[in-house]
């Protein structure tokens, strides 16, 4: 009999999410029955995707791949109740499906949003079901770094149902050795915690783009693209605010997708008068490829906190997966990753300054300079980050737990 698997997730394909469909259809080829348990797509525009509406649940299949997705309180409004809402009514319909569904041999709780561990804890008490917390941020720590008291309410809250999360998973998955230390601090034990780095969900498109190699530019400037969220955690005004101090004719500065501090950065470029900073929206990632064939150098910010010293952006490895160079200003581990990689500059974080200084360097290479350190950084990709190799990773995990 095959053994079964629950993929938990609040983000699912269509959303952009880098353990998601591709993950499933692998452990399905390896003999598994897999079910998804999600809600609708819906991120990152807080309203359900065309093509589906938002009922109390519906059943589809991807393949072999059975597709359950659950009501959830879905807006666009980006305020904290609204956030805290969505993540609450999600935890309460994956609970009451989980309770009584085809009993499964293992839970793989994906775990951007803090509620999947929370729900596959119970279900791990209640029903004997052993369950994989994979963890891909640090709560309440993330919300902290967003200006949260970390004496609050709220973060005490969160941080009971991350510890209560932790204590019942068999196993724990985390994107980063800097992640692993802080949980081994924090009391979970180490031989529970597996390091899988993150891959690029579009790797195959990626990695069959044709990159820049030539002169191309006839006097154009270097196109610097940001691709993402625009929230509080990536402090983008430093970086606007460096563009500002860099001549047009040298480089100009693209970022597309949304978040919640969109409009004040679009009223901050228009401020400071900036010629060369461009928004465009959210668009999918398969439109996203085009963009980035035409881009010169990839743009990674974060805040300056030390939360960032032990994560790394998942856009560091589709930037290095792309073939072009970076420029990083985020903290000590993702630095690290591109500088082992030879992949780009690094700049101080929230420093607008420095982040210009990069700007101008990059400005001043050649576009072969450019290329081979782009280059450099896909090359690294392939041998260390690969999507089979994170497979076979999260598949030897699975395989512990049954």
């Amino acid at each position: 009999m095959k053994k079964r698997i629950i993929f938990l997730s609040q983000l699912f394909d269509p959303e952009y999410s880098i353990k998601g469909l591709a993950l499933c259809k692998h452990l399905n080829n390896l003999g598994y029955e897999v079910e998804v348990v999600t809600t609708f797509p819906s991120y990152p525009k807080g309203k359900v995707f065309d093509g589906y509406r938002s009922r109390l649940k519906n059943t589809d299949c991807e393949g072999a791949i059975k597709v359950t997705r659950l009501w959830s309180y879905i807006t666009g409004s980006k305020g904290k109740l609204s956030r805290a809402l969505n993540y609450f009514s999600f935890f309460i319909t994956s609970l009451s499906y989980l309770l009584f569904c085809k009993k499964a041999d293992v839970i793989y709780a994906y775990h951007p949003q803090i509620t999947t561990g929370v729900s596959a804890s119970f279900i791990k008490r209640i029903r004997r079901t052993p369950f994989i917390s994979d963890i891909q941020d640090l709560w309440p720590e993330s919300l902290i770094a967003e200006g949260a008291s970390a004496g609050s309410k709220a973060s005490r809250v969160i941080r009971r149902m991350v510890n209560f999360s932790l204590k019942n998973a068999s196993k724990v998955v985390v994107l980063s050795n800097g992640f692993k230390t802080y949980l081994v601090e924090q009391g979970t034990p180490e031989d529970k915690i597996s390091v899988i780095y993150n891959w690029c969900p579009e790797e195959r498109r990626y990695l069959e783009m044709t990159l820049k190699s030539s002169s191309q530019h006839d006097g154009e400037p270097k196109v610097f693209l940001y691709t993402g969220n625009h929230g509080p955690l990536q402090s983008l005004e430093s970086v606007i605010k460096a563009f500002a101090s860099v001549p047009k004719e040298l480089a100009k500065f693209v970022l597309v997708g949304q978040g919640a501090e969109k409009s004040q950065l679009k009223a901050l470029a228009a401020e400071l008068n900036i010629e060369n900073v461009i928004f465009k929206d959210f668009v999918a990632p398969d439109m996203l490829v085009g963009l980035v064939r035409d881009a010169d150098v990839m743009v990674c910010h974060l805040k300056n906190d030390p939360l960032f010293d032990i994560t790394i952006p998942s856009k560091v490895q589709a930037y290095l997966c792309s073939g072009k160079p970076i420029l990083i200003a985020t903290g000590r581990e993702a630095n690290e990753l591109v500088r082992r990689a030879k992949a780009g500059l690094s700049a101080e974080p929230e420093n607008a300054e420095s982040i210009a200084s990069a700007i101008r360097r990059f400005a001043e290479m050649s576009d072969n300079e450019l290329y081979q350190m782009g280059r450099s950084g896909q090359e690294f990709y392939q041998s260390e980050l690969r999507q089979s190799s994170g497979f076979k990773s999260v598949t030897r995990v699975i395989e512990e737990c049954l």
